[in-house]
Parts: C-alpha cells; sequence; structure tokens
C-alpha cells in the first residue's frame, strides 16, 4: 500500500467517525422485534377489523359446507393483528355462536394474496382445527 493509499484510507476512516458513523465492520445492530418492515406484527384498527369481517364471515360459511361438525357463525372480530409476509398474514381472535346460541371464541390465522386471488385461513375453535383455501372469485355473497 502507497503512503497516498493509506493516507486516503485514514482521512476518509476519520471522516467517517466525526460523521457518526461507526468505524467497524460489525453488522448494525437490527431494531427489536415488531419494529415495521422487519416482519413484525402491528395490532389492527377497528376499521382494519371491520373491513376484515366479511373474509370471516365468508370463511365460516366455507368451513359449513366443508365439515360437518361445524355449526360456528362469525358475530364479531374482538381483536387481531397482522404482518407483511409474501401477502398479508392476520391473526384474530373471533367471537362466534353456534346453532344453539353459545359463544365461543376462536383464533384465525389468514393468509391472504390478493394478486393470486385467495386467501387461506386457519382456524381453531372448539378445540378443534380447521383449514380452507377460499378463491376470491369462489365466495358466497
Amino acid at each position: 500500500m502507497t503512503v497516498l493509499n493509506f493516507v486516503l484510507c485514514l482521512s476518509l476512516l476519520c471522516g467517517l467517525c466525526v460523521a457518526g458513523i461507526p468505524a467497524t465492520t460489525e453488522p448494525l445492530p437490527l431494531p427489536p422485534s415488531g419494529f415495521g418492515g422487519f416482519g413484525g406484527f402491528s395490532p389492527l384498527s377497528e376499521k382494519a377489523l371491520a373491513d376484515l369481517h366479511p373474509n370471516v364471515t365468508e370463511s365460516f360459511k366455507q368451513l359449513g359446507k366443508k365439515h360437518d361438525d361445524f355449526d360456528l357463525i362469525a358475530k364479531r372480530i374482538l381483536s387481531g393483528k397482522s404482518q407483511v409476509v409474501a401477502g398479508t398474514r392476520y391473526v384474530l381472535t373471533v367471537e362466534a355462536t353456534n346453532l344453539k346460541g353459545e359463544v365461543k371464541t376462536c383464533e384465525a390465522d389468514i393468509w391472504e394474496k390478493t394478486w393470486e386471488n385467495f386467501f387461506l385461513v386457519k382456524l381453531k375453535c372448539q378445540e378443534k382445527d380447521y383449514e380452507i383455501r377460499i378463491n376470491f372469485e369462489d365466495r358466497v355473497n
């Protein structure tokens, strides 16, 4: 290395230190989990929960057609969070009633890929797990 190269490297390194950029080869730490843009979950607003209700209602209808033992009707979404993945993932707590009028709480995990026109629903309710894929064009309105 010539003296000129050494001086240039040293001045660049000193300039970075003065600018507040650490002179290290160690990777910078990532923000804590849940920080937007790094795959963490974000809580859903009341409006977002209301916008998701038709998809949840549709999921319950389709599950009723597919499974003879599924007799629940989605009443409201109690809470939820979203995560940006290849599409959007929603994890929701849903209040539902069965045909006897008994109130049940279910956990729904919905993966929505709008550009591929489907959403996949995994539902845990009444100690049972259910799963269904719904294409947007197959929806019952």
